[in-house]
Parts: C-alpha cells; structure tokens; sequence
C-alpha cells in the first residue's frame, strides 16, 4: 500500500459472502500489478487482515470511470476508451 490512514474500530465494516461484517484498518492507495505489465493505481482501498484474498469491487470501479465487457471467460477493463486486458 503506498498511501495509507488508519481506520477507528470498527470504522469501516464490510460484509463478506457468509453474511458477517469484518472490519477494515487502514484505508490507502496501491498500485495493483497485472500479468500484463500494466500497472493499475486504484485509490480508497480498504485493507481488511482477516480477508487472505484480493477482493475489488466492480460497483466501486465502475463509479471511478471503469466500464466492462466480459467475453470468453475474460474481463476487460474499459477506461477513458482505452482497453485494459489483464492478462494481455
């Protein structure tokens, strides 16, 4: 993470698939590496220690000017008409 703050208790709570909320400690900036080489800054990023996966919301992408086309068991990210394929 490069830029990070500390969160209060329980300040921000996010729900997980079984239901329960966990809570996150320090909201910040990091810069997602994709297999590509592609470098994604992404900003207001929750940092949750009980969560072993990497999780992004596609709702939270989508209100930062992300668009996306899904085709071949692949995702695109469409940004400021330009195509970022992940794995490409």
């Amino acid at each position: 993470m490069l830029l990070k703050l500390k969160l209060h208790n329980r300040e921000v709570q996010l729900r997980v698939e079984n239901g329960a909320r966990v809570a996150a400690v320090t909201v910040g900036r990091i810069e997602l590496y994709l297999p590509s080489g592609l470098v994604m800054e992404l900003e207001n990023v929750y940092f949750v220690p009980i969560i072993s996966r990497n999780i992004i919301s596609i709702s939270w992408l989508e209100m930062n000017g992300f668009s996306f086309v899904i085709k071949d068991n692949r995702c695109l990210f469409i940004k400021l008409r330009h195509i970022i394929d992940p794995l490409v």
